[in-house]
């Protein structure tokens, strides 16, 4: 089997501690990435052991996927995610980094 190891990250304008606030709310999910009507179970600030399934589109295409909710790392400002692609059959495990680059900058990375 092949792994492929990706990991866009970004620095934006706001401090780690409004970037965590954005990450422990998963209702919002949906606003900022690209998964489409998420349904969160059980509802709820965001929590090992949550799931969530929305579809979601790439290359023209759009399915189904399943995010469960692996771990809340609040000490280091991360969630992790294993996350299905339905039908597809892709598994992905990632994770959502947040790291302070000063008081008013974020480094925010995915993989």
């Amino acid at each position: 089997m092949a792994v492929v190891s990706v990991c866009p990250a970004t620095v934006v304008e706001a401090s780690v501690e409004r970037i965590w606030a954005i990450l422990m709310d998963s209702t919002k999910y949906g606003e900022w990435s690209d998964l489409r009507r998420p349904t969160i179970t059980p509802p709820g600030p965001t929590m090992a052991g949550q799931v969530l399934e929305a579809s979601t589109s790439a290359l023209g295409l759009t399915f189904r996927a399943r995010l469960v909710v692996r771990e809340v790392d609040a000490k280091h400002h991360r969630v992790g995610f294993d996350v299905d692609f339905i039908p597809l059959g892709i598994h992905n495990a990632a994770s959502i980094t947040a790291t302070p680059v000063d008081a008013h900058r974020t480094r925010v990375a995915y993989g």
